[in-house]
């Protein structure tokens, strides 16, 4: 299990297919239809408009896999488990003072509680909002941590280009 932390892609694989596996098969509670509907005529939705997952979903609703709904809910799905990345680097950060041969397991712990928790889980089963917002948030702060690396300008450009993505949230 500790080696999934040396091998990101895999971990972020294995998210999106429990997310993908257990994902709403169509329209869901709440704004679900409301928000699959304004992305498949690209409308405006209830107000702030969420424009940045409107345009991804009615991207996504391109894919022929599944229902109109399930496809916008894949984006959730795949936002979510993109989210373990950041995620990976910020339990890196928090790993420091562990012994070696723990930090992975560690990371991969911090991942798995996170997004397979209660509050991120029914979130990445249908298409809203929240998954996405997760993603570019959990990337702000990353990219801020990294600020005190090697690369700092390079760091502050990655976060504020993801912070303006997400305030189109």
């Amino acid at each position: 299990m500790g080696r999934f932390g040396d091998r990101p892609g895999f971990l972020v694989s294995a998210l999106f297919a429990v997310f993908a596996l257990t994902a709403a098969p169509t329209v869901e509670w709440l704004d679900v239809g409301e928000l699959v509907a304004s992305s498949w005529d690209l409308g405006v939705s209830h107000p702030p408009g969420q424009p940045l997952p409107t345009l991804i979903w009615r991207l996504a609703m391109l894919v022929p896999l599944g229902g109109i709904a399930y496809r916008a809910t894949l984006v959730s799905a795949a936002c979510a488990g993109l989210a373990a990345l950041p995620l990976l680097i910020l339990a890196r950060r928090l790993a420091g003072p562990l012994e070696e041969r723990l930090r992975p397991t560690f990371q991969v712990a911090v991942c798995v509680a996170a997004l397979l928790g209660l509050a991120t889980w029914p979130q990445a089963i249908r298409a809203e909002v929240y998954a996405p917002q997760l993603l570019l948030g959990l990337g702000v702060v990353a990219a801020a941590m990294a600020c005190s690396g090697r690369e700092p300008v390079r760091a502050v450009v990655v976060m504020v280009a993801v912070l303006g993505l997400s305030g189109a949230t």
